[in-house]
């Protein structure tokens, strides 16, 4: 009777997950979700209701195994779509079926070594338990985020890392398991094996396979102690307050001084602006990329600060670094915080929506708008977002982690600027807004009616609406897989393989056809193989979606570069015209700018159209062009695309020359942009008296509020490190 009970149970979940975005179609989600189940129910089953051999046998086991195929064989009826089968299949194998295996040798272990059920349930249990605490108390003491568990499976840690592929490790730590399986069971039936040599050699192998993943676990990823990081970065600086070890490669050793003054810029701005005093030396872990970070301690693209450590962990990053600010805000708060995570919690649980929400108000990393400015947007575009769902565990998480992060950030401004910065703390202290004299929804009422009031010019909308129209990890359908294929995809990219790219991009678009920028992608693409047939193809499918006004910008301009490509002048101007009396954002109306300037500009035609349309790389230098015919316009367009091309590659010294050659364009946004690419290479060539210079100008004409914040950060940074060096 049991046994159909539980088939009825194992029924009910796989429908369940069936149910769920993220584990359909046979992804990582799903072998984890039926692993953790066999794990936590299936010893129930097999304890009180199953009969038990007194020699290991065949077809007991496959009866018993037969639990775990279930679960896929169910979801089959219930998807419309599998993400990889090998993959999938892969995942499931490595996951369920171990795990299943070395439970089912474990429980055969303890029935025939135990004197009754109950005590055979205590110790299972108890084994599990102990697993468990053993890996959170591993990823509370160290730097890791990951687990490998033994019964439970392999957790990747931060769900914001969206690729995840069967690594060495995950292969390791399998032969692990299957090793531990096959040890119990001959163990558990030694009488029928003690006269059997060949069976002893084979115990004994495995047993020497145990112990060398378990002596190895550092050097094979499964797990990642602070000393074994340190040993593998090689790096080290100390400053006043840090303790900063990085992956010592040429780069990072070139520019660790300049990245050990941001730390300590960062860290005496959050003092005076938290009103916290910070004793304690902070340890930063600078890893040279996300590769890197992901092996080492779990979390690839997601950086992550540990505040009961006093630990932040983060990859290497030119001046500003766009997250530094933000992990060390986290440092900061947790001594406001006096739990033992050291962050925001109620009721023991973890209020990420509070976590992130003060440290995105702090951090003043802005693009071209500030926050307040974003929701203002947001507001017009009847997207509001709902900040008592967002503020909770559940609703954060559903959203994508831009909407989530800035719109938490732009309230808890709101709360600063109503409250002050005492209040902010008693709210991270208690983790809760129970604090405030109002509930979250009036306040979110007078919060609006502030918003109300901002004037945002139109141009800034359509950018702004895209950044905040991203879908959730949970609302994508086969994320990992998705992400090992663009991951694939940049290398034929580097070797303008093209052919080749275009056939992953269609596995891609296979994958999520309503996806609008891999369509985008694909006409890029469609035109560096000159299938500009195939191109608008891409873009008549990409315009049957559902998409923002950013991307209708976009298609206008790629089809006006398609009709160039097609020798159809009138046309590719006539959109390009028709663009530039659009509010589109700034990025567009640069490079529908210097487009157009190759039919007004007939010395500079073939130039624009080869580099801009084209796509060819620049030649090294402009010797082709007779100055003396070039109008100065003309010469300021070269000189422009040249300096920001230099740029790009790092190469600031000759980016440097070409823009210092460039007078006014006498349009805003080239002028403003121009300024702040001067900006970051004075930065980067150390010429910090210019650099003041130019900053004062864009402060001083800059009509966004967010692009006067980055321009900020690169004056502290030259004010800081005057002050260094005069003490």
């Amino acid at each position: 009777m049991f046994f159909y009970i539980s088939l009825l149970i194992s029924v009910i979940f796989s429908i369940i997950l069936a149910n769920f975005q993220i584990s359909k179609g046979f992804t990582y989600e799903f072998a984890l979700f039926v692993n953790i189940i066999i794990a936590l129910f299936y010893p129930i089953y097999y304890i009180f209701y199953n009969k038990t051999a007194k020699n290991f046998s065949l077809i007991l086991f496959c009866k018993n195994i037969s639990f775990v195929f279930i679960f896929p064989l169910i979801q089959l009826f219930f998807i419309s779509k599998i993400c990889d089968p090998f993959i999938g299949i892969m995942f499931y194998l490595l996951l369920p079926v171990t795990s299943f295996i070395l439970i089912y040798s474990l429980l055969n272990y303890l029935i025939k070594t135990s004197t009754g059920k109950k005590i055979v349930f205590l110790k299972y249990y108890l084994i599990l338990l102990i697993t468990i605490f053993a890996d959170l108390y591993a990823v509370y003491e160290q730097p890791q985020v990951f687990a490998y568990n033994v019964f439970l499976g392999y957790f990747q840690g931060s769900i914001y890392d969206v690729g995840i592929n069967i690594s060495g490790s995950l292969k390791y730590f399998n032969a692990y398991k299957v090793s531990l399986a096959v040890v119990l069971i001959m163990f558990t039936y030694r009488k029928n094996l003690q006269k059997q040599i060949f069976a002893l050699i084979i115990f004994l192998s495995f047993i020497m396979m145990i112990g060398y993943i378990f002596f190895n676990k550092n050097e094979l990823y499964l797990i990642s102690t602070r000393e074994f990081i340190k040993k593998e970065l090689k790096g080290f600086i100390e400053t006043k307050h840090f303790k900063i070890f990085y992956s010592k490669i040429p780069n990072i050793e070139k520019n660790i001084k300049k990245l050990s003054i941001e730390h300590e810029m960062y860290f005496k701005e959050l003092e005076e602006t938290l009103k916290i005093k910070y004793d304690e030396k902070i340890t930063s872990y600078v890893f040279k990329d996300s590769n890197e970070k992901k092996q080492l301690m779990g979390a690839g693209n997601t950086l992550i600060a540990k505040p009961w450590l006093n630990e932040i962990y983060i990859n290497y990053a030119d001046f500003p670094h766009p997250v530094l600010k933000h992990e060390l805000i986290h440092i900061f708060f947790g001594k406001v915080a006096d739990n033992f995570l050291k962050v925001a919690m109620n009721n023991f649980i973890p209020q990420i929506g509070i976590i992130e929400g003060s440290a995105v108000a702090f951090e003043d990393n802005y693009e071209s708008l500030n926050l307040q400015e974003k929701l203002h947007i947001l507001f017009k575009l009847n997207k509001f977002p709902n900040i008592e769902s967002l503020i909770s565990y559940k609703g954060f998480w559903q959203q994508n982690n831009y909407f989530a992060y800035q719109t938490t950030g732009a309230f808890f401004q709101f709360i600063l600027k109503k409250y002050g910065i005492e209040t902010i703390k008693e709210i991270y202290k208690n983790g809760s807004f129970n604090v405030l004299d109002k509930s979250v929804k009036e306040l979110t009422k007078e919060w609006i009616e502030e918003i109300k009031l901002l004037d945002i010019p139109e141009n800034y909308i359509s950018q702004t609406e895209i950044m905040f129209s991203q879908q959730s990890i949970f609302q994508r359908v086969c994320p990992h897989i998705i992400v090992d294929l663009q991951k694939k995809l940049s290398k034929p990219l580097s070797l303008n393989d093209f052919a080749q790219c275009k056939v992953i991009l269609e596995e891609i678009i296979n994958y999520e056809p309503q996806n609008y920028q891999h369509y985008l992608n694909s006409v890029q693409i469609s035109i560096k193989l000159k299938q500009y047939k195939e191109a608008l193809n891409y873009l008549s499918k990409l315009e049957q979606l559902k998409y923002p006004k950013n991307i209708e910008y976009q298609i206008k301009q790629l089809k006006g570069d398609i009709f160039w490509l097609n020798k159809d002048e009138i046309n590719a101007k006539n959109e390009y015209e028709q663009l530039l009396k659009e509010p589109v954002d700034d990025n567009i109306y640069r490079s529908v700018y210097f487009k157009l300037s190759g039919f007004e500009n007939e010395n500079i035609k073939k130039f624009i159209f080869n580099y801009l349309i084209k796509q060819k790389p620049l030649k090294e230098y402009i010797f082709e062009f007779d100055k003396t015919n070039l109008s100065q316009n003309e010469q300021n367009i070269i000189n422009y695309l040249y300096g920001r091309n230099f740029l790009n590659q790092k190469r600031f010294k000759e980016a440097l020359f070409f823009f210092e050659r460039i007078t006014e364009f006498n349009n805003y946004t080239i002028d403003i942009e121009l300024l702040l690419l001067k900006m970051k290479t004075y930065f980067f060539t150390k010429e910090y008296e210019k650099l003041q210079n130019v900053c004062e100008i864009i402060v001083k004409s800059s009509k966004a509020s967010g692009v006067k914040s980055i321009v900020l950060r690169y004056l502290n940074f030259v004010e800081y490190n005057n002050t260094i060096k005069n003490q």
